[in-house]
Formats: C-alpha cells, sequence, structure tokens
C-alpha cells in the first residue's frame, strides 16, 4: 500500500493541467469555474437540489451552524481538532 504524504502534493492526472486552466480563467479562490463544474457534478450524480462547496471544514461547520439557525448559548458540540470561531 502506497502512502500519501501529509500535505505534500500528490499528482496522478491533470491537476497541474487544471491549475493553468484556473490562472487563466484568473479565479484561484472559491466559486470559480472548477467549484461550479464539481457543484453541477455533484448534482446532477446524486439528485441534489443544490450543491455547495466550502474551502474548508471551518466553512462548513460555519455554514452548518448557520442552517441550523443556532443563537447565543445554544450547544454545539464539534470534534476537539477543529479551528472553528463561532460566537
Amino acid at each position: 500500500m502506497k502512502k500519501i504524504p501529509f500535505n505534500k502534493p500528490y499528482i496522478i492526472g491533470k491537476e497541474l493541467w487544471n491549475i493553468a486552466q484556473a490562472v487563466q480563467f484568473g479565479q484561484l479562490a472559491g466559486d470559480g469555474y472548477f467549484t461550479k463544474q464539481c457543484n453541477k457534478w455533484i448534482e446532477e450524480h446524486f439528485g441534489a437540489k443544490k450543491a455547495l462547496l466550502v474551502h474548508s471544514g471551518t466553512a462548513a461547520l460555519e455554514m452548518a451552524a448557520i442552517l441550523c439557525d443556532l443563537k447565543p448559548g445554544d450547544e454545539f458540540i464539534c470534534p476537539s481538532y477543529t479551528f472553528g470561531d463561532f460566537q
């Protein structure tokens, strides 16, 4: 079994080409061409009404807290190894 080192890029396909495309499109942050393509693929292949990709687990936790309509004083339990700041 081959191990994938933590924090080392693992190139197995068109990653470098896709990075070049993102640079050419002028959108390196989220919600660019590739994000929209991934959202569309997920919606089509899983029958989802809407798919939303986020840039980090922290952003996903924050989105979940917003969607759950959490208010100050509500209890939100999550793993200890997170970087969320829900104030």
